[in-house]
C-alpha cells in the first residue's frame, strides 16, 4: 500500500521502504515510529493519507499560509 503526503505530495511506498533512512522495504505504515515525518516536508506521520483515495486525497490538503518549510 501506499501513503500520499498532503503537503509536498511525497509517496511512502510500503513495498519500497526508505533503506537510506533504515526503513526495510515491507514495512508497513502502521508500523513505521510514532514520531516519523515526511522525508521531504514537516508532514507528520497522522498528517499522510492512503493514495489514491479519492475521499481523502482531494479534501486533505494541508495549507501552510505561506510558510516557507
Amino acid at each position: 500500500m501506499k501513503w500520499h503526503c498532503p503537503i509536498c505530495s511525497y509517496v511512502y511506498d510500503e513495498d519500497e521502504g526508505i533503506p537510506d533512512m533504515g526503513i526495510p522495504a515491507g514495512t508497513l505504515f502502521k508500523d513505521l515510529p510514532a514520531d516519523w515525518s515526511c522525508p521531504e516536508c514537516p508532514a507528520t506521520k497522522d498528517q499522510f493519507v492512503p493514495y489514491g483515495d479519492d475521499d481523502h486525497y482531494e479534501g486533505d490538503v494541508v495549507d501552510l499560509d505561506g510558510d516557507a518549510w
